[in-house]
């Protein structure tokens, strides 16, 4: 009876612990902050439907999640007192996982409209709050997703206040004049003189992409028609590319995601889910790569002359692409081949890209990142191995991996993570090793310094 007693009061215990463990895992889960390439909430995440572990967060948990977001309205409240004062937020110390990468985080204020959480980050309402920057000379220009323009000086960064100055535009005066609804702003990149922004929008055809470019003015800018993709898509999709890079003999770079046509990607006559290379005297273009499901990053190695991508995966398979264009166009796999799997249902991908006679991307990632920009610091030491940074949105973090010389050898990697930070954009100054990052919560911009 003694045995039977202890027994039970094992079992009892034993029910509790898991209780509490599994309440600590769900508010670790739903909680804002958490790493979500953790291991433990990786698993959780598998075996804790979301819709269960939201409704404990609404019942059990509301009044730790009713503090989260009041703490995050506070700061939201501040962001718009400030207006375009550019006002510090916080300054604090951080550590890669490694500890290869030891930075002083300068975070401030970006006086452009934030996503809406409750939304989710794949509305086409947030799609409009998506907002890029490029490095000019001595300052650094930023593009709301709405075609808001501003720039700073790149001093003020040591200051408490950036004090942005306001830069007027036409975008809106485009989008009225051609009847566009605006679908935001897919990129920003600044070439010889150049403003270059690639702008979704949807007209009676349906959803569809171009370029815009503008000579770079401080007063104004007037920005022009530059390149035309005539590629429609019916419905609203994420998967749309956009970003521009400058290429070798007067070409410039973009690079178009499959919009949910992927039965479309493989052939070469239409520009789902391609890069392709743009004259910018004739305004003609090249496909120069194919394959692609969404290419969120985009890097062109001038001396090597290799294009770098990064690319969204389906769930899990995000992918650092390296292309050495020779004249034939390169085939990166989708929808063929993939190291992720399918959202809704089991799709037989062939996993190997080489062995199906497809080009094997350099990394991919499983589960994925929410991979964004790549930026490569060159010949970083005696060896001329090169850093690569890769920013993340799902995983908040930068990658840091470090390469061979020729590229074909990942020698070991690192992650900084920050907490709470979506990084939608990132610019590596070759000048004074500074990174600046669009972090996409508040908004507001992220400064580290490269040593």
């Amino acid at each position: 009876m003694h045995i039977k007693k202890n027994k039970f009061k094992i079992i009892i215990l034993s029910t509790i612990l898991v209780i509490f463990f599994v309440i600590f895992s769900l508010w670790n889960l739903i909680s804002d902050g958490y790493d979500k390439q953790n291991k433990v909430t990786l698993f959780l995440k598998e075996v804790i439907p979301t819709k269960i572990a939201r409704n404990i967060r609404d019942s059990f948990f509301i009044i730790p999640t009713l503090k989260n977001e009041n703490e995050y309205l506070k700061r939201i409240v501040k962001k718009y007192d400030q207006l375009y004062e550019g006002t510090l937020i916080q300054k604090i110390d951080i550590s890669s996982e490694n500890n290869n990468y030891n930075f002083n985080l300068k975070e401030f204020y970006i006086p452009f409209k934030r996503i809406d959480l409750l939304e989710g980050w794949s509305s086409e309402k947030n799609n409009r709050s998506k907002h890029y920057l490029d490095i000019i000379g001595n300052d650094i220009f930023l593009m709301s997703g709405q075609g808001e323009t501003i720039f700073f000086e790149k001093d003020k960064i040591q200051e408490k206040k950036l004090k942005y100055k306001i830069i007027e535009n036409n975008i809106n005066k485009i989008l009225k004049e051609k009847n566009y609804i605006s679908g935001g702003i897919r990129d920003i990149h600044y070439n010889n003189g150049d403003i270059y922004v690639s702008l979704l929008f949807k007209d009676k055809k349906g959803y569809s992409m171009d370029i815009y470019n503008a000579k770079f003015n401080k007063n104004y800018l007037n920005f022009n028609i530059f390149f035309k993709t005539n590629t429609y898509w019916d419905k609203y999709t994420v998967r749309q590319g956009g970003r521009i890079e400058t290429y070798k003999n007067n070409q410039i770079l973009l690079t178009i995601g499959d919009v949910t046509y992927r039965d479309k990607v493989q052939s070469d006559d239409n520009l789902y889910g391609k890069i392709i290379s743009i004259d910018k005297s004739k305004k003609s273009f090249k496909i120069v790569s194919k394959g692609h499901r969404n290419q969120q990053g985009l890097h062109y190695l001038k001396k090597k002359d290799i294009i770098v991508n990064s690319e969204h995966g389906p769930k899990g398979g995000d992918e650092i692409n390296f292309n050495k264009y020779d004249g034939k166009i390169q085939n990166f796999g989708w929808p063929v081949a993939s190291y992720g799997d399918e959202y809704t249902k089991k799709t037989e991908f062939l996993r190997s890209h080489k062995d199906n006679n497809f080009v094997e991307p350099l990394k991919y990632y499983v589960p994925s990142i929410g991979i964004s920009e790549i930026e490569i610091k060159e010949n970083i030491n005696s060896k001329n191995e090169n850093l690569l940074l890769v920013s993340s949105l799902r995983a908040n973090s930068i990658y840091f991996i470090k390469v061979s010389k020729d590229f074909k050898r990942i020698i070991n990697e690192d992650r900084l993570f920050i907490q709470n930070q979506r990084i939608r954009d990132l610019k590596y100054d070759n000048i004074d090793g500074t990174i600046y990052m669009i972090f996409e919560n508040t908004p507001s911009l992220g400064v580290i310094k490269l040593r």
